[in-house]
């Protein structure tokens, strides 16, 4: 037996020392033809000294046609057998339309959102959901799959790939199918707008929404409107300027809200009614540099929430509360090359923070860095503004900026505690100011209040 030991062990050394003595060719002496279920396999043998190895052989690909895929209108997916395996395969939409919220177009996919409203539009107007009388319950029911307990409906916009939402004239209030589309009486109203992104490519051009306005008694006080996981550019307006506006006049108020969003261009609102504006986890990358990236205006006397929590801002002015009965808080943000991106001194008192009206603000957690002019300002009565308010700014940091802050000897209320400022001007700021009559805009002493 040890002999047999001795001898096998001998074979094994005298292999691997003609191995080692010579370079192996290798032979294909085998083949397992690889399929697009399974691997292949290659056995090769070196003739000078017998070893052998195997090489895996990768899968085939499946035996799909370009123009072989079908539309799966329950999974919401494209589908179709490899012809060599019979096994199915699945393809996510690439580009596309869906609604979902109006009876019968839950499963449709269109090929763009002009098409969509067309169409759908067309439903509504024959179904009596374009009048200004009012709708039966039921006939509400035969239009609309998602009502809430309050009687209102939702609608739902997904956006797979790239699509243009631009409103005009013959597309007025384009989500929401034009301001008759709002009122069915009997207090149920479709008053609830949602566009989500439906894969990684989703993109919404679109320049302006806006709301339909209350001229019936019982509507909802609020209209509801959220963008979620998508990309938005923006068109350019008469003015030059990139934007996506939202807007609604006389009486009815609005809820906005964005979330996990990239936005090029700017978001201005303006509000005549009570609204929230909700924006998370968004990113916002200004084309023109030279606008707010967050500009929210609207009436003196109705109220405004405003969050802005968890955003990234490049290339902008930065953020403005322009509202004077706004209760706002921008937290846990970043703001990076904001500011003043002109070459023009002046508007070195431009603000990455702009506080212009409000009732209360709050500045809490953000990151401010390496912006020109001042980090945070606030605009008020001396400098021919009108903020007023409460403002607290804590645990902010504020680094290579132009000057940390201003305000320049304003009427209204600061807390501030936690700052932790460098790289920065503490003790000067550019100010707007009043001499003689006129708005003058001068380099000043201002010992920092940002403790």
């Amino acid at each position: 037996m040890r002999k047999n030991i001795f001898v096998v062990a001998l074979v094994l050394l005298v292999a691997l020392v003609s191995c080692a003595e010579h370079e192996c060719v290798w032979k294909e002496v085998s083949v397992t033809e690889p399929t697009c279920a399974s691997e292949g396999e290659r056995v090769l043998k070196c003739n000078g000294c017998g070893a052998t190895r195997t090489e895996k052989i990768a899968k085939l690909s499946h035996d799909l046609l370009d123009d072989g895929w079908k539309f799966n209108d329950v999974d919401f997916i494209y589908e179709q057998k490899c012809r060599s395996c019979d096994e199915m395969q699945y393809k996510e939409i690439e580009s596309g339309v869906r609604i979902q919220g109006i009876a019968g177009f839950e499963n449709r996919l269109f090929e763009s959102a002009n098409e969509a409203y067309a169409v759908i539009n067309e439903f509504l107007k024959n179904n009596g959901g374009l009048g200004q009388e009012s709708l039966k319950s039921t006939d509400f029911d035969n239009i609309f799959t998602d009502i809430d307990e309050n009687g209102d409906a939702k609608v739902v916009w997904t956006i797979y790939g790239e699509q243009r939402m631009i409103e005009d004239s013959e597309h007025p209030f384009f989500l929401s199918f034009g301001r008759k589309a709002a009122h069915y009486g009997d207090g149920r109203h479709f008053s609830r707008v949602a566009v989500v992104g439906g894969n990684a490519s989703a993109k919404l051009i679109r320049s302006t929404l806006s709301f339909p306005y209350d001229w019936w008694d019982g509507c909802p006080n609020r209209g509801d409107v959220a963008f979620k996981n998508i990309s938005m550019g923006a068109v350019e307006n008469s003015k030059g300027q990139y934007l996506v506006n939202m807007s609604q006049a006389y009486t009815w108020g609005v809820t906005m809200s964005y979330e996990n969003c990239s936005i090029k261009g700017f978001l201005y609102c303006y509000v005549n009614n009570s609204y929230a504006l909700n924006v998370k986890n968004c990113t916002f990358d200004s084309i023109l540099g030279k606008e707010y990236s967050i500009h929210v205006q609207g009436s003196a006397t109705a109220p405004a929430a405003i969050s802005i929590e968890g955003c990234t801002f490049k290339n902008s002015r930065g953020v403005n509360i322009d509202q004077a009965t706004a209760e706002a808080r921008i937290v846990g943000s970043t703001f990076v090359n904001c500011g003043n991106l002109t070459d023009d001194e002046d508007n070195n008192y431009y603000g990455v923070i702009q506080v212009t009206k409000g009732t209360n603000v709050l500045v809490d957690g953000n990151t401010i860095e390496n912006c020109k002019g001042n980090a945070i300002w606030v605009y008020s009565s001396k400098g021919n503004g009108s903020f007023t308010g409460k403002l607290t700014v804590k645990d902010n940091t504020i680094k290579n900026c132009s000057y940390a802050f201003a305000d320049y000897g304003n009427e209204y209320t600061l807390e501030s505690s936690g700052n932790r400022i460098s790289g920065t001007n503490v003790d000067k700021c550019f100010a707007r100011v009043m001499e003689d009559g006129n708005v003058v805009y001068k380099e000043i002493d201002a010992e920092t209040k940002l403790q």
